[in-house]
Order: C-alpha cells, then structure tokens, then sequence
C-alpha cells in the first residue's frame, strides 16, 4: 500500500492516517518472495534475520523466510531499522509494541520499545546513518564467527545512508558488513 497509495495519491498519501503503518500489496508479496527466492540460491540458510519493525518489512521478511531457511531463535525486530522520519509521515509510524508482539509472536521484539524515538520528529539523514552503522557495527560484532548470512530487511533510504546505493522499490542489495 505504502508505494502504491504514492503512485495514485502522490506526496499526500505519505501523510494520509489511511496509510499509517502500510501492508504490502499483492504485487510486494510476490516481490518479496521472489527476493526470497533468489536469496536461497545464493544462500539456503541465514545465522539471523533482522528486520524494521513496519509491517511492510516484516511481510517481506516473512516471505523471505518461505524459501530461506532461518533459526527460530534468530528472529529480531529493531527500532533502528526503521524508515527515515519525516514529521508528516504517518506511513512510516510504527504500530504499538503491544500490537507487534501479539501479531508476530515469532520475533524477538527486546530492541522495540514501547514507544518509538523516531516518531519524535524529523531525522537528517546524518542521524539515520548514525543510528544504522551503530545497529551493523554490533552486528559485526555479534556475528563474527557465523558461517551463514545474516538477513536485514529495513528502508531504502536506511541502507543508502550506511551503504550508498540507491534503490528503487522492491530491489535489493547484497553487501558483505
């Protein structure tokens, strides 16, 4: 829903309370398990999953995880995934913690607090590249000695600013951390 309603609405679906919190359409269903698809020829297992706790990339992390294999115990939500803040985004406005738990029981939600930090007003893009090289520097850290990947599904503009590329809807990238 979320780039659709952009499509049709333009800007003003971003601000749109209809689009709070955004499902995937059909079509990013079917993108997200072709992802899926793809990320299991190259690698059939993952150590971890870490994902943004908007429903859209946990959907997309789910329909990852239909073709990747991933341990139960290594299913991880976290704040700092999450979409670049712009004051009158409600898309990227995170349900309550309450409401994550009792709907995707399957994740690991200690990096999810009650109530977002990133909902308190508009981020530059200098504190998201802050707050996501902390989340992969611990990663790194975490994840030292895994023999197989760890998945982050997360925002376009998230990885752009620890990464540098720019990537359209429903594309992906493989980086070694």
């Amino acid at each position: 829903m979320h780039n659709l309603a952009a499509r049709t609405e333009g800007n003003k679906a971003y601000s749109d309370p209809a689009n709070r919190d955004a499902h995937l359409t059909a079509t990013g269903i079917a993108q997200a398990k072709e992802a899926g698809v793809t990320i299991k020829r190259l690698f059939p297992k993952a150590t971890a999953l870490w994902c943004s706790p908007l429903t859209r990339c946990i959907q997309t992390a789910m329909n990852i995880m239909d073709s990747v294999e991933v341990p139960a115990d290594g299913l991880y939500l976290h704040d700092n995934l999450l979409e670049r803040q712009r004051r009158s985004n409600v898309c990227n406005y995170r349900a309550e913690l309450k409401d994550i738990k009792n709907s995707w029981p399957q994740f690991n939600t200690d990096f999810v607090p009650d109530i977002s930090a990133h909902w308190q007003g508009e981020e530059k893009g200098h504190v998201v590249k802050l707050r996501m090289t902390m989340l992969l520097e611990h990663l790194k850290r975490v994840y030292a000695e895994a023999k197989d990947p760890v998945i982050i599904v997360c925002h376009q503009e998230s990885l752009f600013e620890v990464l540098g590329v720019e990537l359209n809807n429903a594309e992906y990238v493989i980086s070694s951390l």
